[in-house]
Formats: C-alpha cells, structure tokens, sequence
C-alpha cells in the first residue's frame, strides 16, 4: 500500500510499499531486505529511562507508538518527530524550576518557548554533551581531521616522504576547539519543532535521528536530576 491520501479501508493493515523497498546489512555486510520486526526493535531502543515522572515517558511513548504505525502509513514518520520534539518541550518545562526561568529569560531578554528552555538547559549544563552519541562521533571525525592535517604539515617540513597515521590513537577529546552540540541543539532544534508545529507538507525519508536525540537528551536531563538529588 502506497497513498498520501486517505487510506483505504482494505489497506489499513497492509505495510507502506515504501517501507518495503528499504533494506539494511546484516552482521556479515550483506543486503538484506528491512523488516517490521527491524523497525519496531529500532525504535524499542530508544525509550526513557525508568526514574522519570510517568507523565513524561508517556507523552515521549506517544512519538514511539506512532513511529511504530508509520510501518503502515509513511507520513506518521512526521507525525512522530513532530511529537518527539513536543514532548522533549514537555520534559524541559518539568524538570526546569519555573521561577528560575523567568529569572533566565529576563537577565537575557528571550521571549518563552523551546529556544528559552533549551538555552537555559545548555548554560546551566543541566544536559552535557558526553551524553549526546552524535557528540561523540563528530567530534572524533574533526578531532581525527585535524591530527591529519598536521601530520602532513610536518610531512612537508620535513624530508621524510612518507609518515604513518594512528587514527585509533586520536579521540573526541582531542579536537582544538571543542564543539558544543548542547548549544547547537538549542540553536537549530527549535527551528525545526515549528516547523512541525505550524505544518509541513514534507515526507520526511525514515529517520530514526530526531527520536534517538530526544530520548538521549531527556534521559540526560533527568539523570542529572538524580545525581543533584
């Protein structure tokens, strides 16, 4: 079933064609077609963890259900993210003490929504950036980069003709510059959220992405809840 309109009656049941054409590596590299039971243990990975407040876990679950359901329509994938992004909103207003925002947006002159939310959650480091998995990962690539880049400076001041590289050697923590995905989150993601928000006719390709920052975010948020506590 493929339709970007109203479903049919008999093809309520039926997975989306679309769903159907992906494929993914198995553990020895090879194609194999992508099945519902991948795409509901994919998603089964990114829950919240057991300490936080049910009403939060609940209104993120709302996103989980409906990423789950778009195996069968193709456009709840932007139903779900649109919800993701709602709920880490929810969560923020939770955890974060009201008068202390207030307080925040005024010293700073920011009007309320995510933006405000999200920037206090940064600068008060409620959420850090070692939590983040995409943290990580881009920031080995630049670090890695730049070990690159001054490998062959050297190389080139010096008369050898060849030098090797130890790429396991470098880490994250090696990048020159840091790079603060906290922040950066709190600079594009609410963007994003009104786009949702105020309606998009975009079918977004099946990414699991928007969910998996989500749940990391507001595991972190409330994990540091726990260690405060």
């Amino acid at each position: 079933m493929t339709t970007d309109g109203f479903v049919d009656f008999n093809d309520i049941a039926q997975p989306d064609k679309r769903n159907l054409d992906r494929s993914r590596l198995d553990e020895f590299g090879r194609s194999i077609p992508y099945t519902f039971e991948h795409h509901y243990r994919d998603i089964a990975l990114y829950g919240l963890d057991e300490h936080i407040p049910e009403d939060v876990r609940r209104v993120y679950d709302r996103a989980r259900n409906v990423y789950v359901y778009a195996w069968f329509e193709y456009h709840f994938y932007v139903v779900a993210e649109g919800q993701a992004l709602a709920s880490l909103e929810f969560a923020l207003k939770t955890r974060i003490d009201s008068a202390e925002l207030e307080l925040y947006r005024r010293q700073n002159r920011m009007t309320r929504g995510l933006k405000l939310l999200m920037s206090f959650a940064a600068d008060k480091e409620l959420v850090r950036n070692k939590e983040f998995r995409v943290w990580w990962s881009q920031s080995k690539f630049k670090a890695e980069q730049e070990y690159i880049y001054r490998q062959a400076e050297e190389l080139n001041a010096s008369s050898e003709s060849s030098q090797e590289l130890d790429l396991d050697a470098v880490t994250a923590h090696d990048l020159s510059i840091p790079y603060n995905h906290v922040k950066h989150l709190a600079e594009t993601t609410p963007n994003v959220r009104n786009e949702f928000a105020h309606g998009t006719s975009m079918v977004n390709f099946p990414s699991i992405g928007r969910l998996e920052m989500v749940s990391e975010y507001v595991n972190a948020l409330y994990r540091e809840k726990v260690i405060d506590d």
